[in-house]
């Protein structure tokens, strides 16, 4: 099984429950697909602290969903 890996760049006055994709500031898909949970959430950390997009007032909450390199492309999963 392969997760795919979003992640998501909320103001740090979004409540972490709230930091979703209609109110992050933005939305990434990463290309990798790690075959573990483990993987995915340390591949999204990683990603979103080199994607320059996380800033002093800013935070990054990592989404990670299995079936989507077999099922759905990354275009269903920005939906």
């Amino acid at each position: 099984m392969f997760y795919t890996v979003a992640i998501a760049v909320c103001l740090l006055t979004t409540p972490i429950p709230q930091c979703q994709k209609a109110t992050a500031v933005s939305w990434i898909v990463a290309p990798e697909h790690p075959p573990s949970l483990g993987g995915c959430m340390r591949h999204g950390m990683l990603y979103a602290a080199t994607s320059n997009l996380v800033k002093e007032d800013s935070y990054a909450k990592v989404f990670c969903s299995t079936g989507t390199t077999a099922g759905r492309s990354t275009a269903e999963l920005d939906e």
